[in-house]
Parts: structure tokens; C-alpha cells; sequence
């Protein structure tokens, strides 16, 4: 079919044998400002989620999905409220800083970009997919809804979505993808 891309949504079954204590240990160790773990443990738990999330989106390119969204092991909430919940990594109420508006998921594959792209002579491109405002706002509050907090927390989801496409050095984002399913 001319004209059609193959796309995916993201979200991605754990690998056999990983736990999702383990997971969300794993990423909240590597999110951390200050990780009370020793380096060589913390940087061995960092290696074997990078090459989780690594082996997964090879995956997904070796299956044909030309526009990839990284793989999605965490959940879409948390994923995007506890950085945005975090006082220290917030400059105002619910509005995270530039430098900590970071999708773990897309600094794991840019080595895999990076070959990618000695490969095949381009940057990879992919989807990202962001968690909305609307939906990280009822994950946290009840209504009515607060005008300057939503605002504060889209902010924060256009940084994520920022920050994504700007750090990228092997990987192009191609599509923005905001998941807002509480709109219809």
C-alpha cells in the first residue's frame, strides 16, 4: 500500500523472568537525583534496562514497524507524574525543569540509533508517545479542574516532548503522539 506507515503504540510485554518490582526499581534508581545504591550496582541495573529496552526496539524495527515508539514498559502515568510530582525536580508547582524533562526510554536506545544509522546511512525516526495533561491531571486531583495547574502540567508534558526531540543526536521524531483517552 503506497502511503501507509506502520506504526506502533508502545506499550510492550516484559521479557521473560523480569519483574515489575524489578522494573520500577530500575527506573527509579536511574531517575533519581541522588541514588542511595552503590554506582556498580546502580550502573549494572542502568546497562541491563538500556539493553532491555534496546532488545526490544530492534524488535520492533526487525518486525517492519517503520515509525517505532519506544518501547513502553513503564506505566503511562507514573511514567510522566512522578518526575512532574518530584520537588526536586520542579521549578514551579507541577512544572518540571527543562533538564529533568527526560523519557528514560529514548537515552536507551541512542546507541542502537547510532548503529542504526552507520547502517543504513539515517537517523532512525520514531513516534513518541506522551501521557496528556488532562490524564496526568485526573491521575492527581479530583475536579474541578485548576486552570493554572493544568497549564503547569502541559507545560511540563511540552518539555518531555521537547527535550525528546533536541537531545536526539541518531534518532529523528517523526510523530508526537499524546495519549488522552479520558477525552474520547
Amino acid at each position: 500500500m503506497d502511503g501507509v506507515i506502520y506504526d506502533d503504540i508502545g506499550s510492550y510485554p516484559l521479557p521473560e523472568g523480569t519483574s515489575r518490582e524489578w522494573l520500577k526499581e530500575a527506573f527509579a534508581e536511574l531517575s533519581a537525583s541522588t541514588s542511595t545504591s552503590t554506582s556498580t550496582r546502580r550502573e549494572a541495573k542502568a546497562e541491563a534496562l538500556y539493553n532491555m529496552i534496546a532488545d526490544a526496539m530492534w524488535q520492533k524495527i526487525n518486525a517492519g514497524v517503520e515509525l517505532p515508539n519506544y518501547p513502553q514498559f513503564q506505566d503511562m502515568l507514573s511514567q510522566f507524574s512522578d518526575p512532574i510530582m518530584d520537588d526536586k525536580k520542579v521549578e514551579a508547582p507541577l512544572l518540571i525543569r527543562d533538564e529533568e524533562a527526560r523519557i528514560v526510554e529514548l537515552e536507551a536506545i541512542e546507541g542502537l540509533a547510532a548503529r542504526y544509522r552507520a547502517d543504513n546511512g539515517e537517523r532512525l525516526k520514531l513516534r513518541i508517545c506522551v501521557t496528556g495533561p488532562i490524564e496526568l491531571y485526573y491521575s492527581q486531583f479530583q475536579p474541578p479542574v485548576y486552570l493554572d495547574i493544568l497549564l503547569n502540567i502541559a507545560k511540563s508534558v511540552g518539555r518531555f516532548i521537547k527535550h525528546s526531540i533536541e537531545q536526539a543526536r541518531n534518532y529523528e521524531v517523526r510523530c508526537v503522539s499524546i495519549d488522552e483517552p479520558s477525552m474520547g
